[in-house]
Parts: structure tokens; C-alpha cells; sequence
């Protein structure tokens, strides 16, 4: 409710992206509730809503990464939604943001796999931690 109620706040719109990221990771059964609550809308507005802002888009880019790692249909519904756009987007405001492309690329990386149980070591993401999912998210 905190993101859809403070759109334009970007401390809310980061806090909101990372606690995402964290539930995905940390509670795998809560990826198809969070897309059936409209979590990748509200991943994708935030993102559309401060562009200018990096920490908004890392984080972003990193709830996207781990809600797309394990499961064939939300990767897809990612995709027809439209995130790959908002993900090469947030990559392309922040190219000098070193975060926001290794995000950007756990994201890409995450929604073209088809490995639906990676280990947790099987390569970088969120926030530099493991590529496959993130171990833990902290805000910036």
C-alpha cells in the first residue's frame, strides 16, 4: 500500500522495491502472490516515476531480478509487461551508476534463464551479492 499511496515519495519507492526484493528472496513462496498483488505494476511505476533517480532504479532492477529468478510464468509475464523496456531504460539514465547496470543485468540475466532452482552460488546479484537471487538487500 506504501507505494501505491506515496508514488512521488523516491525514500518510499526505494524502501518498497527493496523490501520486494527481500521477500523474494528470502520467502519463495510469495512470488506469485506478490505479482497477483500487483507487485511488477508497481515495480514499473516507481521506475517510470524517477528515472532521474539511481537508487530508485537499482532497486528496482533488483526486486525485478529476484522476482523473475525462479518461475517460467512470472519471467513471461514480466516480459509482456513491458520491464525489459524499464530495465534498459533505468540502464541507460544511470551508465556511469556502476550499481544500477550490475542490477540492471542480474534482471536481464534472471529473466532469460530457464533454471528454476539455481543455487545460491551460482553468480552475482542483488546488490552484489548472488546473481541467481540475493542473499540480502540493503537500502542506499
Amino acid at each position: 500500500a506504501a507505494m501505491r499511496h506515496h508514488i512521488m515519495s523516491e525514500p518510499v519507492q526505494e524502501a518498497g522495491c527493496v523490501t520486494l526484493a527481500n521477500v523474494c528472496y528470502h520467502h519463495r513462496g510469495l512470488h506469485a502472490l506478490i505479482v497477483m498483488q500487483g507487485g511488477i505494476r508497481h515495480i514499473q511505476l516507481a521506475m517510470r516515476s524517477h528515472v532521474s533517480n539511481d537508487l530508485v532504479q537499482r532497486a528496482a532492477c533488483g526486486a525485478i531480478a529476484n522476482l523473475a529468478l525462479r518461475y517460467d510464468d512470472i519471467r513471461k509475464q514480466c516480459v509482456s509487461d513491458g520491464v525489459l523496456k524499464n530495465i534498459i531504460n533505468a540502464m541507460s539514465a544511470h551508465k556511469e551508476e556502476v550499481e544500477v547496470q550490475e542490477q540492471g543485468c542480474c534482471a536481464l540475466c534472471n529473466m532469460a534463464t530457464n533454471q528454476r532452482n539455481p543455487t545460491e552460488d551460482s553468480g552475482y546479484g542483488w546488490f552484489g551479492v548472488h546473481c541467481n537471487g540475493a542473499e540480502g538487500a540493503q537500502g542506499g
